[in-house]
């Protein structure tokens, strides 16, 4: 197995045993398993170019579709975080192409994708995963709040009002979806006070 150039990078004693375990017989799947450690130590020490070389690598030794969905979700993580966008929509649509069973796997995989589509602007394509991630987990806010920023780029100023308000009735502790409902009932007072007067006087009409 020929480790990626850089390789060992941080000289503690904490790499020199994830290397030698590297080493040591086992069968493929379990090889994979301890690249992965790998590249979570490079992750911790602010090596992402290190650790998305790791986890490329690392599915070289894989052949199970939910663990390679686990690893493709790890690599848009890293880019995401490095605002690699484009990178991350990649690497989150390869994993949604597995089908992962994965509860948490599949959520993620179709929220982030979903975020990184709104960075994007491409609210429209957004929208689609981030309702997927909701059917998915109700229980989980983000995709919730994604989803209002999607609906939010299309013009659906209602629409992503409902969507910032449940993202904060399901998690009231995360204040980003309520700060966002505060920006848009700034930016478009009009449409919303129509919208409440409307359900107001006669909600029949609301759908």
């Amino acid at each position: 197995m020929k480790l990626p150039e850089g390789i060992p990078a941080a000289n503690k004693d904490e790499e020199a045993k994830l290397l030698a375990r590297l080493e040591e017989p086992c069968a493929d799947g379990d090889l994979a398993d301890r690249i992965h450690q790998l590249a979570v130590f490079y992750i911790k020490h602010g090596r992402n170019d290190l650790a998305i070389a790791v986890i490329e690598l690392a599915m070289n030794y894989c052949d199970d579709p939910e663990k390679q969905a686990f690893f493709y979700m790890n690599l848009g993580q890293i880019s995401e975080h490095d605002r690699q966008f484009q990178n991350a929509i990649r690497y989150y649509a390869r994993g949604l192409e597995l089908k992962p069973n994965e509860k948490s796997v599949a959520y993620l995989l179709h929220n982030n994708l979903g975020y990184c589509l709104n960075t994007e602007k491409r609210y429209k394509e957004a929208e689609e995963f981030c309702r997927a991630a909701i059917l998915i987990d109700s229980t989980r806010a983000n995709a919730f709040k994604n989803l209002g920023t999607s609906l939010r780029g299309q013009g659906d100023i209602v629409g992503a009002a409902w969507v910032y308000a449940e993202a904060n009735r399901v998690d009231p502790s995360d204040p980003r979806a309520i700060t966002l409902l505060d920006q848009l009932i700034a930016e478009h007072p009009k449409a919303l006070f129509d919208f409440v007067y409307a359900f107001l006087t006669n909600p029949s009409e609301i759908t």
